[in-house]
């Protein structure tokens, strides 16, 4: 669909060979092989890339556009990531930043010069199995008709070429769109239309409004930037969008030209991943507005800590961060990155390097404190205002005068969020006024800071540090590398406020739909949205807020535009202070958490080996203690580090509870009754914000403690314990070894005996050789000796969370609410004593002499990942409590294992499967609560010996070697009957490990057999 309304347009350069990289026109298709560079000092692609040149695509109104395709020089389908501007598809990062002081700070042979301007590098891309499509928009290069900028035009002509593209023969069908700043802000305005072949976005630093935030900002005209960008990059055969004629045309924001120049983000429904900075000076609030507004849950905002350009091309981790995403919902790789953090944000501090990757559970963050602090007189900031009423002036139309208020800190202070003015100001001189309010940063001197929006260790070679900014010439200091503070600008006669359309309280909506002039000397109240800040300052350091007449940015960029901007700044202004025009700035304060979600510099990332049971997917839970503090206390596990979540708690806001219980004061403690006793969501979200944490590397390293470091304890204060008898295999193998046969009452209800839970011990305690009274053959007598059977028995153990009260009894639909997690459990079992005494009643001191379990407990929800459809089908003879309604689910595929140690040497002994036994997990919870009962947190169920067909997955040495009467024979020729002293046994379990698939495993359960006493 063309403009609402005839467009007005400007000369642009016609393409010229050399110039912004132009190639002659025309199709063409090459192999560029490995090692192939664009030009000197240019990256030499990792592979082979197939490259096809000026692919015609005609849209809806017959137009036709020009694109070049980077893809793997396969046969196999891929899927396209489009990179969409007028900026000329051949025109490349390489050549803008050779424009750039210090060319940004990004070294040679970082990007190979295939990359689009301000789009992703295919060198990156190719290799991990995309296509990069980087276009030529209408009236670009040789596409035709005239340059649109944003609007339904661009959006409509980005829908037909993505479903276009989508039936090539090279593309899977999935598209994405990528890239920073144009290339970000056309992504709103063609999601908008929901292209059906459009599975995912990434706008990195996109404005939102043209007219609010980037031509018109807070009433004032300004095309400075898109004049730089005509003149130097947009070149075609037709003309661009004049914005000087279009304003001159259409002053006011509500007319259908700037309407058209808003897209509405609502209807973008799709993953997106967002990136913002609190340095851009174009961009910030659009890429804000859009994290609110998305109707997606599955959206994420990093507010990252460096320029854009910067952040796409030179950090490696950003470009795998979107391959990742990309991977995810263009590939439907299970590559894990649905767990990234929501929301990660930075905190600037200008003369080092910033604070980022900081994980916070929302943007606005949650627990910010807005505090006024007003203007008072000898230029300070203050909590109370001044009884008294004055004012001060500045020169309205000189460059860098202005009214300042300063406030300083006492304590290390973050101030992140969105800011806000309300400034009572008048004009003797003039109807109106441009207002320009500006938050700076002052060192403990009282000197104003610059940020440097690249790494300061980028140009360190050049000279440049910290201390010798001012020795920057003037040239050099420009909004792209430095960043002044965050500002707001408003024109008095532009004042008006729609609450209605403001995007938070401290960010008033101004419909700018008509002017409402003051007279001279009139004292007005202007409400000024200042644009979203993250300053880190330390004690000492202050905050100053400066009120101008005129642009206080940096200068030296962008030609000056006064055109229309500089009409409203006349003599001197009055800003006033106390009384009843009590001007204040109202700020977000954000206390600093103790324990931060803070970046690498100030957290611990671990790394998790590819055989390590505890990994992202996992997050268990345990209790442990150390040498160098006794008291025992809840942890997690990643990799080969615990994770002391009393001392990751302590201090912190986090807190899903209501009630004074904080989470610091549940997990410091010696059990993990309290925290399992929560609701199953709230438990859920502690293990997904741990998650998340865990995953972005945001753990304080002085939380983490070497796995070998810790002592482990029993993770739960045990109340109950029972153990089931639940693998029919087992049953049939046991029975007539026992001289029976398996019981008819088997197959209609699971078997269970109470056992002692004072004997359960944590991995790898060891256990002692039980005495008890057995029946000796020799003399045909009971005898009362140590055990001479000893067996160890393959289990998994079952920790209750919410409890059963007496009396009632639970659906199988609801087992699950009621299960924590599970851990490995060796029912240690002494084989004569328990011969002698199953009759009459059954096993007591053959089983109660110890159990052991593994000391990490791995949450049902860690485990849903991994449910399957149970092995047995019995559900003809089932009762109605015993059948699940969604039988694929009714059970864990956990794989298991069982490994001997004597004399130092490993022997596996079995293999087996939780899905084997007959009656599931769910059936035994459901089973123990029928005759009313009840359960208690932290009670005990032992599923039972899990036993499969084969001899290899025997979960007894009973069964296995036929109550000893047929020996295993090892591999170094040792006969295996029943455990001698000394044995140790590990049992082990692991789900899922696939290619693409979640994995997880639940650490050891091991113990060792010590002699009788």
């Amino acid at each position: 669909m063309p403009s609402p309304v005839p467009i007005a347009t400007r000369p642009i350069n016609e393409p010229k060979v050399g110039r912004n990289n132009y190639q002659p026109f025309g199709f063409r298709e090459e192999v560029l092989p490995a090692g192939w560079t664009s030009q000197e000092g240019s990256l030499p692609l990792p592979c082979d890339i197939h490259a096809s040149h000026d692919v015609k695509v005609t849209v809806r109104d017959g137009t036709n556009l020009y694109i070049d395709v980077y893809r793997p020089n396969a046969s196999e389908p891929v899927p396209a990531i489009l990179a969409w501007s007028p900026f000329g598809k051949k025109f490349n990062g390489i050549s803008m930043l050779k424009m750039l002081p210090w060319g940004l700070g990004v070294p040679k042979g970082v990007i190979s010069g295939l990359e689009k301007f301000e789009g992703p590098d295919p060198a990156s891309f190719v290799p991990k199995g995309f296509a990069i499509v980087n276009v030529d928009a209408r009236g670009a290069g040789d596409s035709d008709g005239n340059v649109h900028i944003m609007g339904k035009q661009e959006a409509e002509d980005g829908y037909d070429v993505i479903e276009a593209i989508a039936k090539m023969p090279w593309c899977n069908g999935n598209l994405g769109l990528a890239g920073n700043s144009h290339l970000a802000i056309v992504q709103w305005h063609i999601a908008q239309l929901q292209p059906p072949s459009l599975k995912a976005i990434a706008p990195w630093e996109a404005c939102g409004d043209l007219y609010r935030e980037q031509f018109v900002r807070g009433g004032i005209f300004d095309a400075g930037l898109f004049d730089l960008i005509i003149d130097h990059n947009i070149q075609g055969h037709g003309g661009v969008e004049d914005f000087h004629e279009m304003y001159r045309r259409y002053p006011k924001a509500d007319s259908l030209y700037w309407k058209d120049k808003r897209p509405d983000i609502s209807k973008i429904s799709i993953p997106t991943y967002i990136t913002a900075s609190y340095t851009s000076f174009v961009h910030t609030m659009g890429s804000l507005r859009g994290w609110l507004q998305l109707s997606t849950s599955e959206k994420w905002l990093r507010i990252c800590p460096w320029q854009e350009w910067f952040d796409m091309w030179n950090d490696k981790d950003s470009a795998a961060d979107l391959a990742g995403f990309f991977g995810l919902y263009l590939k439907g790789e299970k590559n894990g990155w649905e767990k990234t953090p929501k929301f990660r944000t930075t905190a600037l501090r200008f003369t080092q390097d910033p604070v980022y990757n900081i994980v916070e559970e929302d943007f606005p963050i949650p627990r910010t404190e807005y505090r006024k602090l007003f203007f008072q007189p000898e230029q300070k900031l203050g909590l109370e205002a001044p009884a008294e009423a004055s004012s001060v002036s500045y020169d309205s139309e000189k460059y860098l005068d202005h009214a300042g208020f300063t406030y300083t800190f006492s304590e290390k202070t973050r101030l992140m969020g969105i800011p806000k003015a309300v400034v009572y100001v008048s004009c003797a001189d003039f109807h109106d006024l441009d207002i320009y309010v500006l938050i700076r940063k002052l060192d403990a001197q009282g000197k104003p800071l610059l940020n440097l929006n690249i790494p300061w260790s980028s140009i360190a070679s050049q000279g440049v540090s910290p201390d010798k900014v001012d020795e920057i010439p003037p040239s050099h200091k420009n909004n792209l590398l430095f960043h002044v503070g965050s500002q707001g600008i408003l024109r008095a006669s532009r004042r008006a406020i729609d609450w209605s359309k403001s995007i938070h309280e401290n960010f008033p909506f101004h419909p700018h739909d008509r002017d409402e002039y003051v007279t001279p000397g009139e004292i007005v109240k202007l409400e000024i949205g200042i644009w979203a800040m993250g300053v880190e300052y330390e004690a000492g350091e202050s905050v100053r807020v400066e009120v101008h007449g005129n642009s206080p940015a940096l200068r030296g960029e962008f030609k000056e535009d006064n055109e229309f901007s500089g009409l409203a700044s006349h003599g001197r202004h009055q800003v006033y202070i106390g009384g009843e025009h009590a001007s204040h700035i109202i700020l977000p304060f954000a206390k600093i958490q103790k324990n931060p979600a803070g970046s690498a510099k100030m957290a611990f990332k671990i790394n998790v080996s590819a055989d390590s049971p505890f990994t992202l997917d996992n997050v268990p839970f345990g209790v442990i203690s150390t040498e160098s503090d006794p008291k025992a206390r809840c942890a997690t596990a990643l990799g080969e580090y615990a994770i002391d979540l009393a001392a990751y708690w302590k201090d912190r806001t986090y807190n899903q509870l209501e009630g004074s219980k904080s989470l610091y004061d549940i997990f410091n403690q010696g059990s993990l009754n309290e925290f399992a006793a929560l609701d199953w969501s709230i438990r859920s979200d502690v293990r997904k914000h741990l998650a998340t944490e865990l995953a972005a590397g945001n753990v304080p390293e002085s939380c983490a403690i070497p796995l070998k470091s810790v002592k482990m304890h029993r993770p739960m204060a045990i109340g109950g314990f029972v153990d089931f008898l639940c693998s029919l295999e087992h049953c049939k193998n046991c029975a007539p070894l026992a001289g029976g046969a398996v019981s008819n009452n088997f197959y209609y209800a699971p078997s269970v005996y109470n056992g002692r839970s004072s004997s359960i011990v944590p991995s790898p305690e060891p256990v002692r050789r039980p005495h008890g009274i057995i029946y000796d053959p020799a003399t045909k007598k009971p005898t009362f000796c140590p055990s001479k059977k000893m067996d160890f028995e393959l289990e998994m153990g079952i920790f209750v969370s919410k409890p059963v009260p007496i009396g009632e009894r639970i659906s199988i639909e609801d087992a699950a609410s009621h299960i924590f997690g599970f851990v490995l459990l060796n029912d240690w079992s002494a084989r004569d004593l328990q011969a002698f005494e199953m009759n009459p009643l059954g096993p007591f001191h053959s089983k109660g002499f110890g159990t052991s379990i593994s000391p990490w407990i791995v949450t049902i929800d860690a485990l849903m990942p991994f449910t399957c459809k149970p092995w047995h089908d019995h559900t003809s003879t089932e009762f109605e409590h015993q059948r699940y309604s969604d039988r694929s689910k009714g059970t864990f595929d956990i794989k298991l294992d069982v490994t001997l140690v004597r004399n130092g040497e490993s022997h596996k002994l079995a293999t087996s499967n939780l899905n084997y036994l007959y009656w599931t997990p769910y059936q035994q919870v459901t089973h123990h609560t029928l005759a009313g009962c009840g359960l208690e947190t932290g009670d005990l169920l032992g599923t039972g010996t899990i036993t499969g067909e084969t001899k290899q997955e025997l979960g007894s040495l009973f069964e296995a070697t036929y109550n000893g009467t047929k020996p295993i024979e090892l591999a170094n020729g040792d006969k295996l009957g029943f455990l001698q002293d000394g044995d140790e046994i590990i049992l082990g379990a692991s789900c899922g490990g696939g290619e693409g698939e979640p994995r997880l495993g639940f650490g050891e359960c091991r113990g060792k057999i010590l002699p009788a006493k």
